[in-house]
C-alpha cells in the first residue's frame, strides 16, 4: 500500500521524515521534512516517523479485528433488498400511473359526449323523423323528467371524487418525499466524520473565496442558491434566500430573498420549489447601487399577467407577460447595468416574446429628472430579436462622467461598414468622434482594418485610448495605448506592446499596460513579458514613475504568481496607497502577508495590518488578523481585529478607527462571530456605517441572532470635532429573524455630517415603509409625502424630496405628484437656501 510519496511538498528536494498531527497552521495532517520542522517550530511529538507510521497503522488495525467485524454486518445485503424493492415498486408504480391515465381520459371523456348532447337541444332543429330510438328515449325524457339535474348532480360528484384524489396523491407523495429526506439524513450522518476530513479541499473549491475568505459557503436546498446565478461580488457577500417558518397550506413555503441580512423580497413555493403567486424579485445583477425589484404573479415557475419594476420606490418600468412566460405588448425595461449613476432604459414593442419595430434607448441623470432619448434603433419583425438598419447604442458603463455611445448600421442582427465611436464631456457639455472603425461588409460582425478603441473605464478622469490594426477580428502588430487628462488637451501614449501576426490575437513580448482602474488619481501601470499570450517572469508596478511593487510569474504556467510579491490594493490611488507584500505558491497565497499604508502628504509608510494564510492548501485565511475595510482611505482608516477559521470569522473581532492625523487606533465597535465557522455574526454589536469617515461617524447598536437582526437598534454619531456620541435613531427588527423592519424608526439621511443633519422619521410594515413620512434637516420639516397603506413601498399623493447630496451649501429640494409609484405631472426643483424656482421638468414615466 503506497500511503506517502518520498518528497516534501514545501521542499521538493528534501525527503519527507514524517507526518505532521493536524494543528492551527496546519489543519490536516502534513508531510514533513526536517527544514519543515525547523521553519514551522513543529514540536517532536507532534510528528509521526515515517518508520514506525505503517507498523502503528497495522497493529491498531489488527486490535480492532477489522476484516471479522465489517464481515458481520449485514450492510451490503440490505441494501441490495432494498434496492431490488424499489425496482419492483417503480414497475407497480408505472403500471398504476398507466391505468389512472385511462381512467382519468375515460371520465374526461364521458363528461364531455353528455354535456354535448344537452348543448345540442339549444340549436335542435333536425327532423324528429331521423331520430333513432335512442335520441327520442332521451328527448322525452329530458321533457318528461329531472335527468339534466341529475346529470349535473353526478358530475359534480365525480369532480368532488377526484379532488379527493388529488389530495391522497399529494399526500403520499409528501410521504414519500420524507421517505427521500430521511434516507439523505442516513447518508449524511453516514458520510459526517469521513467526508468532513477527505472532501475539505474540494468544498474550498465550492465555496466563493475572496482574497482568502470564505464570503459565501453552498449548502444546495430546494429554491436556494443553486436557482440563482450570482451575478457579482457583492451578491456573493450580501445576497441570501431563506426559508421562513410561515407556512401556507401543507404544500406551499414562504421564501424570502435577504441583501446584508434584511428581507427585501420573496414569495411562495410550491411543493416542487416553483414560484407561485405574488412574488418581488430582486433584478438582475442587483447590488447596492442598483437596488430595482421587479414585482408580479408566478403560475408554476412562469411569470403571468403584468410585472413592474421599481426603483427607490418608482415604479420605472415592466409590462405584460401572456402564453408560456413571453413578454408582449409594450414594455420598459431596465438596462443590464442599470445602476443610481447609469439609470438608462430601454422602451418598444414585444411580439411573442420577441422585440420588434421602434426600440428607444433613454437615460436620466438623477431619480428626480426625466428620462431623455439617446439612442436606439429598429428590429425586424417576425423574426428573432434581430436589429437591422442605422442604430445609437450606449457603452456598457455608460454615466453621467462616461457619456460613450457608437454609431452604425446592422444587417442581420451584425455590424457592417463603419462604426463611429462619440464621447460628451461632462463638464464642457462638447459632444465629439473620439474614435472607431471599419465591420467587414460582407460577413458582418468582423472587424478589419484601423481601429481607435476606448477603454472600459474611459471617463472624463479616464481618458484612455487603443490605437492599433485588426486582421479577421483579431488584434494584430504593434498597439499603442494614448491618455489625456481632459477634451482639450492632447493625447499621449504611455503604454502598449505586440501581438502576433497570425490570426490568434494573443500578446507577445515587452509588454507595458495600465491597471485596470487607471485614471488620473491612479497612475499605475505594469512592466513585463508574454510568452505566447501569458505573463512569464518578472513584472514590476510602477505608480507615477517610481516602482512600488511587483513579483515573478511561473515559467510554462498561464499567468500563475510564484515567490514574493508586492500588490496594490483594488482601490488604491492617490489618498489610498494600500500595499500587500508576501509570497504565492503555485498562484496561490501561504503563510505571512502585511498590509502597508503610505500617506500621501506626509510620505510616512506604516504596517497597519496582514496576517497569515493557510500553507498546506493556500489562499485560505487562518488565525489572527487585522483586516482593512472595503475603502481603506487617509480619510476613512478603519480596521477589523479577529480570528479566521478555515477561512470564516469566529469569535470576537473589534472594529478600530483612526481620525486622520492622529497616531493611534482605538476601538469604536465590534462584536462576536459563531464559533462554529459559519461568519455568523451573534449576540450585541456595533457596527459602522458603509459611508463611515472623519466627516460621517455614524453607526449603529444592537443585537444579532444567527446573522440577522433582531430586536431594538439605535443610530449614533460621533462629531468629529467634539468626540460626543449623540443617538440620533434608531428602530426595532421583528424578533423572529426575519430581519424586517417594523413599527416606528427615525433614520439618518445619505452621507449624514455636520453639515447635512438629515433625519427622516416614518414607519415600516413588514420591511416596507408605509403610511406618512417626515424629512427634516437640523430639525426643521424640509419634505416628506405618503407611502401607499398596503405596505408595497409606492409613493403616493404630493411629495416633496430632497437631492441627494442635501448639505447647507445646497438645499435643493423637488416638488411634485407621485401615482401608485409613478411621477406624474409637472416637478419643480427649489432651492431652499435663495427660495427660488431654479427648473421644471415634466414626467412621462
Amino acid at each position: 500500500m503506497n500511503l506517502i510519496n518520498n518528497f516534501c511538498k514545501n521542499h521538493s528536494n528534501v525527503s519527507f521524515c514524517g507526518v505532521l498531527r493536524a494543528r492551527p497552521n496546519f489543519k490536516f495532517p502534513t508531510k514533513v521534512c526536517i527544514e519543515c520542522i525547523q521553519q514551522f517550530n513543529i514540536p517532536q511529538d507532534q510528528v509521526l516517523e515515517k518508520e514506525n507510521l505503517v507498523e502503528k497503522l497495522f497493529q491498531k488495525s489488527s486490535q480492532h479485528n477489522l476484516v471479522e467485524k465489517i464481515g458481520q454486518t449485514e450492510c451490503k445485503q440490505i441494501f441490495i433488498e432494498f434496492l431490488d424493492k424499489l425496482d419492483a415498486i417503480q414497475e407497480q408504480i408505472a403500471l398504476l400511473i398507466s391505468k389512472m391515465r385511462e381512467y382519468i381520459n375515460m371520465i374526461s371523456k364521458t363528461c364531455k359526449m353528455e354535456d354535448e348532447r344537452f348543448l345540442k337541444l339549444n340549436q335542435y332543429n333536425q327532423n324528429l323523423l331521423e331520430c333513432s330510438p335512442l335520441e327520442l328515449d332521451f328527448l322525452i325524457r329530458f321533457l318528461d323528467g329531472n335527468i339534466f339535474e341529475e346529470w349535473i348532480q353526478t358530475k359534480q360528484q365525480a369532480i368532488s371524487q377526484t379532488k379527493k384524489v388529488i389530495h391522497t396523491i399529494e399526500r403520499q407523495t409528501l410521504n414519500i418525499g420524507k421517505i427521500n429526506h430521511l434516507l439523505e439524513l442516513i447518508s449524511k450522518n453516514l458520510g459526517f466524520k469521513e467526508s468532513q476530513r477527505s472532501i475539505r479541499e474540494n468544498q474550498f473549491k465550492n465555496d466563493n473565496i475572496n482574497d482568502g475568505e470564505i464570503i459565501r459557503k453552498y449548502q444546495y436546498k430546494e429554491f436556494q442558491e443553486n436557482e440563482v446565478v450570482l451575478n457579482n461580488l457583492e451578491q456573493i457577500k450580501y445576497l441570501n434566500f431563506r426559508e421562513s417558518p410561515e407556512l401556507y397550506g401543507q404544500n406551499f413555503k414562504q421564501w424570502n430573498i435577504y441583501w446584508k441580512q434584511e428581507q427585501v423580497g420573496g414569495g411562495v413555493c410550491n411543493q416542487q420549489g416553483q414560484k407561485d403567486g405574488k412574488w418581488i424579485d430582486i433584478s438582475n445583477n442587483f447590488w447596492d447601487g442598483k437596488n430595482a425589484f421587479e414585482v408580479g404573479h408566478y403560475d408554476k415557475d412562469t411569470r403571468i399577467g403584468h410585472w413592474k419594476f421599481i426603483f427607490r420606490n418608482q415604479i420605472i418600468g415592466g409590462g405584460l407577460y401572456e402564453g408560456q412566460g413571453l413578454k408582449t405588448g409594450r414594455w420598459i425595461e431596465l438596462s443590464d447595468g442599470f445602476h443610481e449613476k447609469s439609470q438608462i432604459i430601454f422602451s418598444g414593442q414585444y411580439e411573442n416574446g420577441n422585440k420588434v419595430g421602434k426600440w428607444d434607448i433613454e437615460y436620466r441623470f438623477n431619480d428626480i429628472m426625466p428620462f431623455q432619448q439617446i439612442g436606439g434603433g429598429i428590429y425586424e419583425y417576425g423574426k428573432a430579436n434581430i436589429k437591422k438598419g442605422k442604430w445609437v447604442e450606449l457603452n456598457d458603463r455608460f454615466q453621467e462622467y462616461s457619456q460613450v455611445t457608437y454609431k452604425g448600421e446592422y444587417h442581420q442582427n451584425k455590424k457592417i461598414g463603419n462604426w463611429e465611436i462619440w464621447y460628451k464631456d461632462y463638464n464642457s457639455q462638447i459632444d465629439q468622434k473620439i474614435g472607431g472603425g471599419e465591420y467587414d461588409q460582407q460577413v458582418g460582425g468582423m472587424k478589419i482594418g484601423k481601429w481607435i478603441e476606448l477603454s472600459d473605464r474611459f471617463s472624463c478622469d479616464s481618458q484612455v485610448t487603443y490605437i492599433g490594426e485588426y486582421k479577421g477580428s483579431n488584434k494584430v502588430g504593434k498597439w499603442d495605448t494614448y491618455f489625456r487628462y481632459n477634451y482639450s488637451t492632447p493625447l499621449q501614449k504611455i503604454a502598449g506592446g505586440y501581438y502576433d501576426q497570425g490570426s490568434n490575437g494573443i500578446k507577445i513580448g515587452k509588454w507595458i499596460e495600465l491597471s485596470e482602474r487607471f485614471w488620473k488619481d491612479q497612475q499605475v501601470i505594469s512592466i513585463g513579458e508574454y510568452n505566447n499570450g501569458q505573463k512569464v517572469g518578472r513584472w514590476d508596478i510602477k505608480y507615477e514613475g517610481n516602482q512600488i511593487g511587483g513579483g515573478i510569474y511561473k515559467e510554462g504556467d498561464a499567468d500563475i504568481k510564484n515567490g514574493e510579491w508586492i500588490e496594490l490594493s483594488e482601490d488604491f490611488e492617490t489618498c489610498s496607497q494600500v500595499t500587500y507584500v508576501g509570497k504565492y505558491q503555485n498562484g496561490k497565497k501561504i503563510g505571512r502577508w502585511d498590509i502597508w499604508f503610505t500617506d500621501y502628504i506626509s510620505k510616512n509608510k506604516q504596517l497597519i495590518g496582514g496576517g497569515s494564510y493557510d500553507i498546506e492548501f493556500g489562499g485560505i485565511k487562518i488565525g489572527k488578523w487585522v483586516a482593512l475595510c472595503d475603502n481603506f482611505r487617509y480619510d476613512s482608516q478603519v480596521t477589523y481585529c479577529g480570528e479566521y477559521k478555515h477561512g470564516k470569522k469566529v469569535n470576537k473581532w473589534d472594529i478600530l478607527y483612526k481620525d486622520y492625523g492622529m497616531i493611534n487606533f482605538q476601538e469604536l465597535g465590534g462584536g462576536q462571530y459563531d464559533g462554529e465557522g459559519n461568519g455568523l455574526k451573534t449576540g450585541s454589536w456595533v457596527e459602522l456605517s458603509e459611508e463611515f469617515n472623519n466627516d460621517s461617524q455614524v453607526y449603529f447598536s444592537g443585537e444579532y441572532k444567527n446573522g440577522y437582526k433582531v430586536g431594538r437598534w439605535d443610530i449614533w454619531y460621533r462629531d468629529d470635532r467634539t468626540k460626543l456620541n449623540n443617538q440620533i435613531g434608531g428602530g426595532t427588527y421583528d424578533e423572529i429573524g426575519n430581519g424586517f423592519k417594523i413599527g416606528q424608526w427615525i433614520e439618518q439621511g445619505n452621507k449624514y455630517s455636520r453639515d447635512s443633519q438629515i433625519i427622516i422619521y416614518g414607519e415600516y410594515k413588514f420591511g416596507k415603509r408605509y403610511g406618512k413620512q417626515i424629512i427634516q434637516h437640523q430639525g426643521n420639516q424640509i419634505g416628506g409625502g405618503m407611502f401607499d397603506e398596503e405596505a408595497n413601498g409606492f409613493k403616493i399623493g404630493q411629495w416633496i424630496e430632497i437631492a441627494k447630496y442635501f448639505n447647507n451649501l445646497s438645499q435643493i429640494i423637488y416638488k411634485g405628484e407621485y401615482e401608485n409609484g409613478n411621477k406624474v405631472g409637472e416637478w419643480v426643483e427649489v432651492n431652499l437656501s435663495k427660495l427660488e424656482k431654479i427648473q421644471e421638468s415634466h414626467q412621462e414615466h
